[in-house]
């Protein structure tokens, strides 16, 4: 006959490690998620972009943003008041800008002369700004740039982009002097091959 063995109860040690180890588990999932709340609500809140959407000359520090801004944003600053980030600067941003200073620099006046030395301020303006893309002063002939002052070549007052391969031109105009439609045609027949049919704005301090 085949020996009967005793019957023993099951121990019920193992079941009570495997409970206690997900009770911790669930415990420590808890904590974590609490914690992590107040973190996440601080970061969106500082993540909020400050955009001052007035426009107008006025340069502060927040930058005034166009829908119609032509070229490459400059990098995001903080606005040293709020703390806050600060929408990029578009270069058409600081172009009104400097020719608002350059106007502001050489004071009222009327005529070629004034209008000359609004456009010297403002050349001097656009190199302050450190921007690589934007240039002041640049002369075309034939589709080439060439020295400034070379005879029968045309020197535009701002080039957005880089001189081979500009985006868009600004042409300054003070007082009653305006941008025609024949101006603007000799522009762009002295730029580069493929760019000749870029945007020609008028750009007058405000």
């Amino acid at each position: 006959m085949p020996t009967t063995r005793p019957y023993s109860q099951p121990s019920r040690s193992g079941d009570q490690t495997l409970h206690w180890a997900l009770l911790a588990v669930l415990v420590a999932l808890v904590a974590v998620a609490g914690l992590a709340a107040p973190a996440t609500a601080a970061g969106a809140q500082n993540a909020v972009a400050v955009i001052n959407t007035k426009a107008g000359p006025a340069v502060g520090a927040e930058a005034a943003v166009s829908p119609a801004s032509v070229g490459v944003p400059g990098p995001m600053f903080d606005d040293e008041t709020s703390g806050s980030l600060v929408a990029p600067r578009t270069a058409l941003d600081d172009l009104q800008a400097a020719a608002n200073r350059a106007s502001a620099n050489v004071g009222p006046g009327r005529g070629a002369v004034h209008g000359t030395h609004v456009h010297s301020s403002f050349a001097d303006e656009l190199a302050a700004l450190g921007r690589t893309d934007v240039f002041s002063e640049i002369s075309y002939l034939n589709g080439r740039v060439v020295p400034y002052g070379t005879k029968g070549s045309v020197r535009l007052d701002a080039v957005v982009g880089s001189p081979g391969a500009p985006s868009a031109i600004y042409d300054l105009k003070t007082g009653s002097a305006a941008l025609t439609s024949s101006r603007i045609a000799q522009i762009r027949s002295h730029l580069p091959p493929g760019f000749q049919n870029i945007p020609v704005h008028e750009l007058r301090p405000g």
